[in-house]
Formats: C-alpha cells, structure tokens, sequence
C-alpha cells in the first residue's frame, strides 16, 4: 500500500488547517505509530482498518483521551485526501480525571526531592525545585512559565512576574514575595534569556512533566501528580480562604468565572465547614431567653441593670458569646 508522506500531510495540518506548530512532535509521533501498523498490517486507508487499529489501540489499553486523538488524526487525514468515510466516526465520551489537589507538604516534598543526572545535579534540581515552587504560589500554566524572559523586557520583577504570552492573549500580572523573586534568581541565566531555561534552549514542558512524575514517586506522593494540579491547588486554596472569584480570576487569567469554577476540587470537609458556618444552624437565644438567664445567674443587678446588660448581649453579633459572658458572671 501507498501511505501519505508525513512531509505533505504536516503541511496540510499546520498551513491549511492552521493547527499549533507545538504540537508537531506529538502529531509527528502518533503518525509514525498508524503508519508503521498499516504497513506492517498491510492495510488499505479504509473504515475497517480503522475501525480494526481503534481496536488494537482499546487492547493495549490507552485512554480514551488519547485514542480520541488518534481518531482526530483519522479525520484530518481523511480531509487531506478529500475522503468522507470518516464523516460521521464519533469520538469517545469525555470523562475528567478526578482531581486531587495537593496540600503544601506535598509541594514542599515535591520541591526537596533531589535526583542524580549525569550531569548538573544540583542546577536542575535547583531549577525544578524553583518551577514547581513558583507555579505553586502563582497558578500559572506551564506554557506561561516556559516563556518567561528576562529580556528585552524583563517579566520578572522583585515584587511580581508579567505573563505577556497568555493563552487568552491578554497580559496579566501576578505579585510575588522576595523569597519567590529570590529563588528564581538563584537560577543560572543563559544566552537565550529564558528565565527557566537550561543551557539547551527553554524549559520543555513535557520533559517537565516526565521529570514531575518521577518526582512524584520518589517524595511517596499517591495522588495523581501533573503539570496543571499547582494550578488547581492554589485556586481551590484560594477559594477555601474566602478570596472573592473575580480576584482569583485576575490571578488565573481566566477568561469567564465558568471556566474558573472547574478548577475548584471542594471535598466533604469543605461543605462540613460551611454549614457550621451557616447562621441557620446555631443556636442563637432570644432576648427573652437571655433576660431570663439573668434574672437566674445574676440576682444582684437590679431589673435596670438587668435589661441594659440584655440589651447588649441581643445586639452582639457573635451570639453565643453572651452565653461566654453570662458563665463569667456567676
């Protein structure tokens, strides 16, 4: 069989249908894996062969997430040599992953954890340990991270880092302390002026996610663990200590507080909380009650002194403080 050249199909993806160049080595690589099974197969470009390497892809037990992908290359695929047999192929149900946020010792055991390399072990060290701390403290995405310069403008200043380069296209600005500022000054600084770079260029945001994973598993952290969970840490910290939406969107960059909302991860605990919190839930006397538990506790004030004192436990705004006050004065 006569396959299609990578070279002419990644023109058609990138010029015609105007896909993100950086995603070239991910789309690259799932079409050497079709590739490579239809020759080995021997197979025809066909619905039943790609209804049959769908099944070999459900056997080795990929996700549906990924398969979805291939299914996407299918189509794009189909659209370059002008066929419509995939027209109405249908993709699998997304289903999100269940998201646990981190707690902070698990950062900071993520940030301690120190791997050997070949080379540079304490530069890399120190340089992730400063990623996956500033990503922690600011919510950034990765991609944000990665493009951070120190010139020809510099996006980090001694009291905040400027996100020029957003997914929404907008410039925000996130304020940090000294220590953050100071942690990732430490860092080396190279030719190319990227904040978080290496000797080699910037940092690679998949490389870091292979390199979080192995962290992960080293610091004893059971959770699911990925480029994005400090993102959804810290919005859900945020949420849990009261900091209006419309703040902690200016701190995300999210374009509606809809797409905001699905990164906050609430648990039982944080609905046990609110609904002690919730006024109709406690026990709040009435004045009459109160009058009454002094008349009781308190003989020796006179019904004047009596009323004034019960006038001022009924206003106080933190009800059960009057039971606090009246136990003083028996």
């Amino acid at each position: 069989m006569n396959f299609i050249s990578w070279d002419s199909f990644s023109s058609f993806l990138f010029i015609e249908r105007k896909i993100d160049l950086s995603s070239k080595q991910s789309l690259h690589y799932r079409f050497n894996i079709i590739e490579k099974w239809f020759k080995e197969n021997n197979k025809d470009f066909n619905k039943d062969s790609v209804n049959q390497f769908i099944s070999y892809l459900i056997d080795i037990g990929l996700m549906k997430s990924t398969i979805n992908n291939y299914i996407k290359m299918f189509k794009n695929m189909c659209r370059f040599q002008k066929l419509d047999f995939l027209d109405e192929y249908t993709y699998f149900p997304s289903v999100s992953p269940h998201i646990d946020p981190l707690s902070w010792k698990d950062i900071e055991k993520l940030e301690k954890v120190k791997l050997k390399y070949a080379r540079e072990n304490t530069v890399i060290n120190e340089r992730y340990a400063a990623v996956i701390h500033t990503l922690s403290v600011t919510g950034m995405r990765i991609n944000e991270l990665c493009n951070l310069k120190w010139s020809p403008e510099p996006d980090v200043l001694p009291d905040r880092i400027i996100i020029r380069d957003s997914k929404t296209n907008h410039m925000r600005i996130i304020m940090i302390s000294k220590y953050t500022y100071d942690k990732i000054c430490n860092l080396p600084r190279y030719y190319h002026n990227y904040v978080f770079g290496s000797k080699h260029g910037k940092l690679c945001d998949k490389k870091f996610a292979v390199e979080l994973k192995r962290r992960a598993v080293t610091a004893g952290i059971h959770k699911r663990v990925f480029s994005h969970i400090f993102r959804h840490t810290l919005i859900t910290s945020l949420v849990r200590a009261n900091i209006p939406l419309s703040i902690i969107q200016q701190i995300s960059g999210h374009s509606s507080l809809s797409s905001l909302q699905s990164y906050v991860h609430l648990n039982i605990d944080d609905q046990a909380v609110a609904l002690q919190m919730n006024p109709i839930t406690h026990y709040k006397p009435t004045f009459e009650v109160i009058k009454n538990m002094i008349k009781e506790f308190v003989p020796k004030l006179d019904l004047h002194e009596k009323l004034k004192l019960v006038q001022w436990l009924s206003l106080d705004r933190e009800q059960h403080r009057a039971i606090t006050t009246l136990s003083k004065l028996v």
